[in-house]
This record gives C-alpha cells, structure tokens and sequence, in this order.
C-alpha cells in the first residue's frame, strides 16, 4: 500500500524504544545501548523527523500521494492545541491518561517520576522540542466506569473543556 524510501520512523517513536539518544538531543540510536543487547543497527529504521518524506500512497485512486508528515498520537494533539512555547502543557484523555508538558529545546530529567521524551522536531532544519511525559494506564476509562458503574454522571464529555487558545 506504501512505496517508500528504506524503513524509517520518526524521532517520538524511536524515543519510547529506550534504545535512542534523547539524553544530548541527539536524534540517533545510541550504539552501546544496541551493542549491549546484541542488536544490529543495521535492524532498525532511519529516523527522521515528524515531518519529512515517509513514502507514498499506493492505493486506488491515491498512487503517488506523498506521506510528508508522522507523528505519535499524543503529539499530534499537543500540536493540535498549541502546545508550543515552554510550560504550555495538555493531558490526554482516551483508555489513559497522558500529560505531555513542553520542556523546550534541550532534554531536562524530572526528579518527579516523568519520563523525558521527544514532544516534536517538524522539518529537519527545525530544533527538536522535548516534553515530560506522564502516563496513567487507565486514566481515561475511568470517567467511563465512574458513569455506568456509579452514576456520577450522564455524559463524560460535560468534563472537558477547550485549551485556552481555542477560544
């Protein structure tokens, strides 16, 4: 369905393998990390940035289409909502709960228990942005639980509300 270039990824997914450099914004594999396990670098993907060419579409009506652009799900909706300047921040509600917290253009490690990750890097003449990451595996179902289980509640969705900017 895809024709593309070699195997590649994009730097926010290569990020959560544990395998990957984000210690000096470095946007690689970190090769005594691989080495230590016995994998061949040769194995994993290029990593690009969240916007560059993945391939193209090869699909009915859709051959050529260029795929320009990649990036995780928590991401995209930090995007989405303007989380683009130092301390803005966004939780994420669906089965988890995420909260994605922008740190800037250098790696910081949080003494709180959050975990450092790529937030984005969109193009490659662009700095990376980094993020602390918060994850409640089940964040998000609970609002679902709440409201069958006890009826706190008729709609889960009365308990959001828009980022500030979307006003």
């Amino acid at each position: 369905m895809i024709r593309r270039p070699p195997r590649s990824t994009q730097s926010r997914s290569s990020a959560a393998s544990d395998v990957y450099k984000r210690q000096h914004g470095e946007l690689n594999w970190d090769k005594s990390i691989l080495k230590e396990f016995g994998i061949p670098i040769e194995s994993l993907p290029a990593i690009k940035t969240c916007s560059e060419n993945f391939g193209t579409l090869n699909v009915d009506g859709f051959e050529g289409v260029p795929i320009t652009g990649n990036i995780g799900d928590q991401q995209a909706a930090s995007l989405g909502h303007q989380v683009l300047e130092v301390g803005d921040s966004k939780n994420t509600y669906g089965t988890g709960c995420f909260f994605l917290m922008n740190i800037g253009d250098k790696p910081k490690f949080s003494d709180k228990g959050l975990l450092t990750t790529v937030l984005s890097q969109l193009g490659q003449d662009q700095k990376v942005q980094y993020a602390f990451e918060g994850a409640i595996e089940s964040g998000g179902s609970i609002l679902n639980w709440a409201k069958s289980n006890m009826n706190l509640f008729q709609n889960c969705l009365l308990y959001t509300s828009p980022s500030p900017r979307d006003s």
